[in-house]
């Protein structure tokens, strides 16, 4: 398997490319989208018509550079008949598009959504915090004589209850991006409380406005799930088709692709630890059409005793779980002789200088950033690492 190195931790500026973190080799992997590559992903989708933008508060839709929309804070609040295949709200853009009753059917990505109930005293001084310490450029906000508009409907919006509303859909088909460093608005206790209710969220380099990182993780969700600038007009489709099921939508995408060849079978099994269903069924299926045995586990408790029974060839883990979590897992694998070698890759949301340290004290390969990659690109890097 090689001898493991110390972890390498790219520039903040490679990070924003995509890249993963690699400790199996004396190089820096190539990213799995170039710079180029991946301007060229946010610019396919931009004046997308499948894709509906709503932007935060007293932002214009330009801002974004992705999708199609509309400039809710200058008036214009009319969403089209024939509903796009994914929508995105940004902030209150989230509360908007909820307020619209749009169809469930469809994608939704929510970017730092207000999850949590606050008063509106409250709200103001973190609006202030949020202006002093954070800030929007002045080119990025609607004219003044908006604003007294503008505040009207925002107070209407905070009324939403976000929360319920986001629990209409089907989980699958949620995406929620929030950025760690958002100290005001979509905070570590709103993380909490989506996750305490099953819904993944992707925690990406940003504060609370829109920025580069998030841009680059919306648009790999929509690589991901294929919503794509189609030809045909979607009100010529079946409504029926139109549906996003994103998680059959991957399993057809990756099942599509030409099978790897084989491994041997004394050296083929993987163990995936993630305490997300839909997590564990979409990457179990990319790496069984790999040719990988893929044995599964919901917390690290779990994984540990599937470990020391079935004694895979890789551990594929998360970090952030529920009973113990995958700093207590790579503890206890240093800790027992037996499993001590089983080479880790690390698969997680977890994005922060404290984390890559410590895993890289470990027996661990490669930090793979969730929200960056896919099931398919995993994959190869499992394949990778049992060709060392």
């Amino acid at each position: 398997m090689g001898v493991p190195l110390s972890i390498k931790k790219l520039s903040q500026e490679n990070n924003r490319k995509g890249l993963v973190y690699s400790q199996a080799a004396n190089r820096i992997p190539e990213p799995f989208l170039s710079a180029s590559q991946q301007q060229n992903c946010a610019s396919k989708h931009m004046n997308n018509k499948n894709i509906f933008l709503a932007p935060g508060a007293g932002q214009y839709v330009k801002n974004y550079e992705i999708g199609d929309g509309a400039d809710i804070w200058l008036g214009q609040e009319t969403i089209p008949i024939d509903n796009p295949h994914c929508f995105i709200g940004h902030s209150l853009g989230v509360n908007f598009l909820l307020s619209k009753k749009i169809n469930t059917a469809c994608t939704l990505i929510c970017v730092n959504p207000l999850v949590k109930k606050r008063a509106l005293f409250s709200l103001f001084i973190r609006w202030i915090k949020f202006l002093l310490f954070e800030g929007i450029p002045k080119e990025k906000l609607v004219p003044l004589a908006y604003w007294p508009s503008n505040i009207k409907k925002a107070l209407q919006l905070l009324k939403i209850d976000t929360l319920h509303e986001l629990q209409r859909f089907p989980k699958e088909n949620i995406s929620i991006i929030r950025g760690t460093e958002d100290k005001y608005f979509c905070t570590t206790d709103d993380v909490a409380v989506l996750k305490n209710h099953g819904f993944t969220v992707f925690e990406v380099p940003a504060g609370h406005d829109w920025n580069e990182n998030i841009k680059n993780t919306v648009a790999s969700i929509l690589q991901e799930r294929a919503i794509h600038n189609e030809s045909t007009p979607s009100s010529s489709i079946p409504s029926s088709q139109r549906s996003c099921d994103t998680i059959k939508e991957s399993k057809r995408l990756m099942l599509m692709n030409d099978p790897a060849p084989e491994l041997s079978a004394e050296q083929r099994k993987v163990c995936l630890i993630d305490d997300e269903a839909d997590v564990r069924e979409m990457y179990t299926i990319a790496l069984t059409a790999e040719g990988f045995d893929v044995i599964s586990a919901d917390n690290g408790d779990t994984g540990l005793a599937l470990i020391r029974a079935e004694h895979p060839d890789i551990i594929l883990l998360d970090l952030q779980m529920p009973v113990s979590d995958g700093f207590d897992v790579l503890t206890s694998l240093s800790t027992n002789k037996d499993i001590a070698k089983i080479p880790v890759i690390i698969l997680s949301n977890t994005d922060n200088e404290e984390a890559f340290k410590k895993v890289g004290t470990f027996n661990t390969r490669f930090f793979l950033v969730k929200a960056l990659t896919t099931p398919k690109k995993v994959a190869g890097i499992v394949r990778e690492v049992f060709m060392e």
